[in-house]
């Protein structure tokens, strides 16, 4: 997920119409844009004024999350972090906090949980002769 104005603008350097719905873009311009989003570069050139900071509000709330492995309680094997939760602080440096703990958090676990899921999903069943 992304910001909604740098989405857009990665739609239109992608060439591709905000109109159109996921079905009908091709599996080849849906590669290029998921590379050009994973590729994407920019210099940063200054800060703004205090008064024109700001935080991103909203997102998943965290009564959707389980905290120790920031795993979606809706759907096994969807991780958050960052600014995609609904955690939001009076100053940067708590929001950035929180973004940095969940990462850490969430950068830790996938691996782990995924192979739990594995063993008990796929769990041999014994059958005596």
């Amino acid at each position: 997920m992304t910001q909604e104005k740098l989405l857009h603008f990665l739609l239109e350097k992608a060439d591709l119409d905000l109109e159109n719905s996921y079905r009908q873009v091709s599996p080849k311009k849906l590669d290029q844009f998921v590379l050009s989003l994973k590729n994407f570069l920019f210099t940063v050139n200054g800060t703004l004024s205090f008064d024109k900071a700001f935080v991103t509000g909203g997102g998943v709330s965290i009564k959707e999350i389980d905290p120790r492995e920031m795993q979606s309680k809706l759907m096994l094997g969807l991780f958050f972090c960052g600014e995609i939760l609904d955690i939001n602080g009076y100053t940067g440096g708590y929001n950035i906090t929180c973004a940095l703990v969940t990462v850490t958090l969430q950068e830790k676990m996938p691996l782990f949980l995924w192979i739990k899921w594995i063993k008990k999903r796929y769990k041999r069943t014994e059958t005596k002769v």
